[in-house]
């Protein structure tokens, strides 16, 4: 730390300096001295320098900086070469003491760099940020900053004392866009974030832009190779209709457990196509940058704004596919640049749930082919469409005040803007009563009679179902798209009961997340989370709707974790599970923190006590968010099994099967399918059969969770006699009602089956796709 006699408005004399908060510029006056620790050094006039912040009740302690965010700390800060420096043409190294001339000319050094400057420390001190590289986001080492390069502004990049600039954003914007070196000026913010990570600077304004500044660097520089790999570690029961080989699966299980920087070529094309579509131009370029693909101007545009830096870096998670975000992002801002960032959260939205193209069973897979026709880039007329209704005052909640992660709701309904147009100008129902909007709809009985579940009636569209009705699949998605063209974010809950399966809908109220619309007596629901197309259950839904996003504890949290996954090599392991718990302490109602330590701690097969510990811990956390708790339990009952525990694991497994309804039954799905792969098939059918006898009583549900994912595991190995021995044991759950959805479906399977032995029998077969078809219509992959 320095101090400083400044300006007469600062500091006279010996007189204490009123406290600083804000960076305040000013110039030197004759007489202005620079006190250090050694001794005090009498400063030119006319300089200009900063005042960033005091330190010290009884004496002058002022940190100061030159414009560039240099810290001055001695003599030779100030010599006829540094005058220029503080004129503002190059920044400065800061020397250990007074009397120490720099041992060479550092006003060239690259970023991050063990000569680059590093935040204000004591004068004495005299250290610098450990110097290193760090691992490459595509996979590929990218080589350090040419020093010759770097421009003068860029200095102030790693002085976190000081709030980033519009010019400094949009000097690192311009000079890393032109030379594609995003990924090194990430380096360069990122090492000395590390190195301050306990120290007070966390919570200061500068640290944090320059954290989300270098995460987002880090996002543009890496490859996209590396993007369309990522996507692949999305689980499978995830992707829907897509289905992996047996090899493919092999690759999958090792690219989790391994990390991922390529996929083999054909698995990589079956991944773009499924999710990027047929359109070539939006397939990855290989170890191109994410950043190399658009156009300076926008970006630079997006990135010199502070707020939409930090709500872009709120709202993109690791499993969204980067270059679909800023491509979106990009699009939207050339179309609607008066009205981006009005509504950048809008817009961000848009881009976190059109990375890639919705899956092909949307919005419920219960519409015959073709009759719902989708936009491909829905965004075009979505943004236009919710402005101009938010500005006539048209929506029923204000839109600019919600953050993406809760507008990602209400943007993702990719079809023609007509069916919103509709909705908007056809239903009337309030806001607070929305809920009773599903009942408005006459429940076709007929058509669920004879298990027509499948839409066939012609489009599916809104004026269809208001006029002919449907079932619970088509009140719930006429409910589900009014509420977004009335600017509710909305979406379709999906359960199992002793009946059926049901769908209704939820949305959001003035006082939070309503998940009950036309839900019954279902025990519990999910719903797709369009950021990812993946499963999300009430109880996560309820944990985003009700979190305390603005408060210090959760921005510290945050911040916590996207350092800790920053792409610093100097970051092992062990300092990545520290931060993490920073974050764990600082929150730990947050499950992210959690589940951060956990895959930290699964990537370590010498850590299994610890883990085991954890995951115990994170159960008590979460025990009354019954989701969540289950999940780890099962976790933890898998950990035991690997560690040859059994006795541990069947209890852990045993309490499971106690739990709530849905729990027990998908815990001794996982149990058929671990005693498939360890035992003999007498005993797995044994146990089958007694799962069956013990939860008959929950009928369509322990159909559907137990008897029909083991049909199906059965039918992928190839055991197509034993799968309809072991559906017709399944019979003590099928209602006796002759018109029960599930007796429907069971005879539509037990159809199909039978039709598949005789084929085979007859030694014929399908090609893949009228299997396909086949497969669907006894909606063996849709369950």
């Amino acid at each position: 730390m320095c101090s400083a006699e400044l300006h007469p408005l600062y500091a006279q004399a010996v007189t204490p300096v009123p406290s600083v908060r804000e960076p305040v510029e000013v110039t030197t006056k004759e007489g202005a001295r620079l006190i250090s620790s050694v001794g005090t050094v009498k400063l030119p006039a006319g300089i200009k320098i900063q005042v960033v912040g005091t330190k010290g009740e009884d004496k002058l302690e002022v940190v100061v900086t030159n414009i560039r965010g240099t810290v001055l700390r001695s003599a030779t800060d100030f010599d006829d070469r540094s005058k220029g420096v503080a004129a503002g043409t190059a920044p400065v190294a800061p020397t250990a003491t007074a009397d120490q001339k720099p041992t060479a000319d550092p006003s060239r050094a690259p970023l991050g760099s063990a000569t680059q400057t590093s935040p204000p420390q004591q004068v004495t001190a005299g250290a610098s940020p450990q110097a290193g590289r760090t691992a490459d986001p595509g996979g590929a080492d990218r080589g350090s900053l040419d020093e010759r390069d770097i421009p003068n502004e860029l200095g102030i990049l790693a002085n976190f004392r000081l709030p980033l600039s519009a010019p400094a954003r949009t000097a690192a914007v311009q000079y890393a866009a032109s030379k594609d070196r995003w990924f090194q000026l990430s380096r360069g913010m990122s090492e000395p974030l590390v190195s301050d990570v306990s120290s007070g600077l966390v919570d200061q304004s500068g640290w944090r832009d320059r954290l989300i500044l270098a995460t987002i660097f880090s996002w543009l520089g890496t490859t996209e190779e590396r993007c369309i790999a990522a996507l692949a570690l999305r689980p499978p029961e995830s992707l829907h209709d897509f289905r992996m080989t047996p090899a493919q699966e092999k690759t999958y299980r090792s690219m989790v457990t391994a990390g991922v920087n390529s996929l083999d070529a054909t698995f990589r094309n079956e991944m773009c196509m499924y999710f990027l579509g047929s359109d070539r131009s939006k397939w990855p370029r290989g170890k191109a940058s994410v950043g190399s693909r658009l156009e300076a101007a926008p970006l630079e545009a997006m990135l010199v704004k502070k707020e939409f830096c930090e709500a872009l870096v709120q709202s993109v998670s690791e499993k969204d596919y980067l270059p679909g975000v800023f491509m979106v992002l990009q699009d939207l801002y050339k179309r609607f640049p008066q009205d981006f960032f009005e509504y950048q959260n809008l817009a961000i939205a848009m881009a976190i749930v059109y990375d890639v193209k919705p899956p092909t069973d949307w919005p419920h897979g219960q519409v015959k082919d073709g009759l719902l026709r989708l936009t491909t880039e829905p965004w075009v007329e979505l943004f236009p469409y919710f402005v101009r209704k938010d500005r006539d005052k048209a929506l029923y909640a204000d839109i600019k005040t919600l953050p993406a992660d809760i507008l990602k709701f209400l943007v993702d309904a990719p079809i023609p803007i007509s069916e919103l147009e509709w909705a908007s100008n056809n239903v009337t129902t309030g806001r607070a009563v929305f809920d009773k909007l599903y009942s408005s709809i006459r429940y076709d009985i007929e058509r669920l009679r004879q298990g027509r579940f499948d839409w066939e009636a012609g489009p599916y569209s809104l004026e269809s179902i208001k006029r002919m009705g449907g079932i619970c699949t088509d009140q719930s998605y006429y409910c589900y798209i009014s509420a977004k063209a009335k600017g509710l974010p909305s979406l379709i809950f999906t359960g199992i009961g002793v009946a059926a399966g049901h769908a209704w809908f939820g949305y959001l109220r003035a006082d939070g997340w309503y998940m009950n619309a036309g839900r019954g007596d279902e025990p519990s629901g999910q719903a797709m989370d369009p950021q990812t197309w993946q499963v999300i259950s009430d109880t996560q839904l309820a944990f985003i709707s009700t979190r305390q996003s603005g408060s210090t504890a959760y921005q510290y949290s945050r911040n916590m974790l996207r350092l800790a996954f920053l792409p610093v090599r100097e970051l092992s392991d062990e300092k990545r599970r520290r931060i993490c718990r920073l974050a764990l302490e600082s929150s730990p109602e947050i499950p992210a923190s959690w589940y951060a330590v956990a895959e930290l701690l699964e990537r370590d097969a010498g850590r299994t006590i610890e883990l085991r510990s954890h995951y115990r811990s994170m159960s008590d956390q979460f025990s009354k968010q019954l989701d969540i708790w289950a999940e780890i339990q099962r976790k933890l009952a898998r950990l035991e099994w690997a560690s040859g525990s059994e006795s541990r694991a069947k209890a852990i497994e045993e309490d499971l099967l106690r739990s709530r309804s849905d729990i027990a039954l998908d815990t001794a799905r996982e149990i058929l399918r671990r005693m498939q792969e360890t035992q003999d098939t007498e005993s797995v059918l044994k146990r089958y059969r007694k799962y069956i006898a013990e939860y008959s009583k929950l009928g369509g549900m322990t159909f559907y969770r137990v008897a029909v994912p083991f049909v199906s595991d059965l039918i992928r190995s190839g055991k197509t006699s034993l799968a309809l021995d072991v559906l017709r044991d399944s019979t003590a759950c099928i209602p006796s009602d002759p018109d029960s959805p599930v007796r429907a479906q069971y005879d539509a399977v037990h159809a199909w089956l039978t039709k598949e032995l005789k084929r085979r029998g007859a030694g014929e077969s399908l090609g893949d796709e009228e299997q396909k078809r086949e497969r669907r219509r006894a909606r063996l992959d849709t369950l």
